[in-house]
């Protein structure tokens, strides 16, 4: 039995209905959204379960009223911009990353929370001259990039650019930060009828030339190491659509069993799996009334637990720290509970997190239903023209009349409103090759059975799975696959009277049928590979004088000619003395033929000029060059130009000589025009 099959492209489909699609969803845990969301200090963190536990009404007692955000200025924009010193634990009451500051008991975040405000001002106020702030914070033992931040030029975000939650203390970006941009921030708020402030603002310090102290929430470098980590938000995931619906909103968060082998909707520990996992990490306290009832589905509490698209959990760390803690305080063991808890995904970055596979295993599934009236989204991008098909209650439209399509955006329109308007069922089939972003998928496996006898089975599987990507850089975590897996099975069974004999003469048996002795065995390995990516054509340049050097020949010809293939380096490009003499190799070999004056016959024809450059000269010259092609015969009393070596090939060069050629895997070739003094 023998199968192939080879995929460039999935088909799926699409439906809506009444202008408005309903949109499935399946997300990874470890796909949160990242360099987006940030509280504002540390408490903010600490206490954002307890506000979020509290939903629908909020208690915190916080109320945020100013803010201001500034970000590293990568847009070259010259308003609105200031030069900052972002300091990691400015504000912080509670949790200090450098032991340099300390504490002074105050319940909530402020300048004067800790140390560190005051005595920057008071001592090292130097530092508000943007050129003297590393001289001045390095020589206070600050260190740069960790403790604290310099930006010149910093850009200020207008308000329509982020949004601010002034209960819980925590800022959404409308676009995702730079993997090297710092945000830093200002702000001030009221708690218990007191007002309070963390940095600086622009109309603090009104001389522009001097940098404003900020809080800062990112640093260049976001790693764990960093004191603000933390800050950022590991609990938020994108759905995929700007604006959701509460109607029809269904999430629901599944757990990849190692036993059962699918997903399922429990923690599979006899002490918790009565709940499920959606009520067992808080997200499920209310009904669809927003009373204190579960009802089995994610509590949507708009601007809360869901917001411009995206899912907030009300847990910093859903699946790490907090999972581990409820497992245990349940009666689950801790060895036990640190089988399910994903702290890697909070304490590692994001890249590393999933390469984890033995923790990477919570799934969140569900569906949508987007406000857009006659936008209906893919799901894909970079569609293949004309492989979209759309209906309407089974009719066929028709593109550009009926609807249009962005192939690279990936979405449909309806242009007829009646469509709409009618309420009618609208399905969207299409092919898309973004799978995993891999462009051809292809699958060889073949199967065998081979019967010695009916009483002796011997079979065999082969499978190979490789994928070709679509350029030769690829995400990690997504690279392409080359893997084979092969295996035996070997059956054997036989019938024994001798042994039904044995058995009938214990006592209480009574035995007549012959009985069967049977062997079953199974072997099987994977062995992964490296996917090869697409190749381009090589190019060699020959515009330098670069003079040779010991590596000159490539590792397949590094010898004189055949006879020395083997030489080293240095033995072939440095003949020893007396030892050459004509029709010899430069090891003083026999040989009939020299490479330099005819090629081996796995090199092609290049160039005599290479082989009378050949370190050996009295073999080179010695030989006949009647082999040579009069088109590339070099004169024997031309001075040997320099060369250059360029993907294992040696070319010569003379002056004002440039010289392009394509090489591929199987020809190298020199086009070398004729009466220049050189080839």
């Amino acid at each position: 039995q023998t199968v192939f099959s080879q995929k460039k492209s999935s088909t799926k489909t699409v439906s809506s209905k009444g202008g408005v699609q309903l949109t499935p969803f399946e997300i990874d845990v470890a796909n949160y959204e990242e360099n987006r969301h940030f509280f504002l200090s540390q408490y903010f963190r600490d206490h954002y379960a307890q506000g979020m536990s509290t939903l629908p009404n909020m208690t915190t007692g916080i109320n945020i009223n100013r803010v201001e955000i500034w970000v590293t200025n990568k847009t070259g924009t010259t308003s609105n911009t200031r030069n900052i010193v972002a300091l990691t634990d400015l504000g912080e009451n509670s949790k200090v990353s450098n032991p340099r500051w300390s504490t002074t008991g105050q319940p909530v975040p402020s300048n004067n929370a800790n140390t560190e405000y005051g005595e920057i001002v008071d001592s090292y106020n130097a530092a508000r001259d943007i050129d003297q702030v590393s001289t001045t914070l390095d020589g206070a033992g600050l260190v740069g990039g960790t403790d604290y931040e310099k930006i010149e030029k910093a850009r200020l975000l207008s308000p329509s650019e982020y949004t601010v939650n002034q209960a819980l203390g925590y800022v959404s970006l409308n676009s995702t930060l730079q993997t090297d941009q710092v945000l830093a921030i200002a702000y001030e708020y009221t708690y218990g009828g007191t007002s309070y402030q963390v940095g600086e603002f622009a109309s603090d310090i009104t001389d522009i030339n001097q940098a404003l102290f900020v809080k800062s929430l990112k640093n260049t470098s976001n790693n764990p190491q960093q004191g603000n980590w933390n800050l950022m938000m590991k609990n938020v995931y994108n759905l995929g659509s700007s604006t959701i619906e509460k109607e029809k909103f269904r999430l629901d968060v599944k757990y990849q069993s190692d036993t059962a082998g699918v997903y399922i909707s429990y923690i599979p520990e006899q002490q918790v799996k009565a709940q499920t996992i959606i009520k067992l990490l808080g997200a499920d306290r209310l009904d669809n009334n927003n009373k204190a009832h579960p009802n089995g589905y994610f509590d949507y509490v708009e601007g809360y637990t869901v917001s411009k698209g995206r899912v907030f959990f009300p847990e910093p760390e859903p699946f790490g720290r907090y999972m581990y803690n409820y497992l245990v305080q349940h009666g689950v063991s801790a060895d036990v509970a640190e089988k399910y808890a994903f702290t890697e995904l909070y304490d590692s970055i994001k890249t590393v997190a999933k390469q984890i596979a033995e923790k990477d295993k919570y799934m969140l599934v569900g569906q949508y239903r987007g406000t857009s009236a006659n936008v209906i989204s893919l799901g894909a991008y970079n569609v293949p023209q004309g492989s979209v098909v759309v209906t309407a209650g089974g009719v066929t439209l028709t593109e550009g009349s009926d609807y249009s399509v962005d192939y690279s955006g990936g979405t449909v329109t309806i242009l007829n409103q009646s469509i709409i308007d009618a309420g009618t069922n609208v399905s969207v089939s299409l092919e898309s090759n973004t799978d995993y972003s891999q462009e051809r998928k292809t699958m060889f496996g073949v199967n065998w059975e081979y019967d010695f006898s009916k009483n002796f089975l011997l079979s065999g599987t082969l499978m190979h799975l490789s994928e070709q990507a679509l350029t030769s850089k690829v995400n990690m975590g997504n690279e392409p696959l080359n893997n084979t897996i092969w295996g035996l099975n070997v059956n054997w069974k036989k019938e024994s009277q001798w042994l039904t004999n044995i058995l009938d003469k214990l006592p209480f048996l009574h035995l007549t049928q012959p009985s069967q002795i049977s062997f079953t065995g199974e072997f099987a390995q994977l062995s992964p590979g490296r996917a090869k990516a697409r190749r381009t054509r090589p190019h060699i340049s020959m515009t330098s004088r670069t003079p040779p050097t010991r590596s000159v020949f490539s590792r397949r010809h590094r010898g004189c000619c055949r006879a020395c293939r083997r030489c080293s380096p240095s033995q072939a490009t440095r003949p020893r003395s007396g030892r050459v003499t004509t029709g010899h190799c430069c090891r003083g070999t026999p040989s009939t033929r020299c490479s330099r004056a005819a090629p081996p016959h796995s090199l092609p024809v290049i160039s005599a000029a290479i082989w009378s450059s050949c370190p050996t000269t009295t073999c080179a010259r010695s030989t006949s060059t009647n082999s040579i092609p009069t088109a590339t015969r070099a004169p024997t009393t031309a001075p040997r130009p320099p060369y250059r070596l360029s993907t294992s090939l040696i070319t010569p060069m003379s002056a004002g000589l440039t010289t392009s050629i394509p090489m591929s895997t199987a020809m190298a070739r020199s086009t070398i025009p004729r009466n220049t003094g050189a080839a």
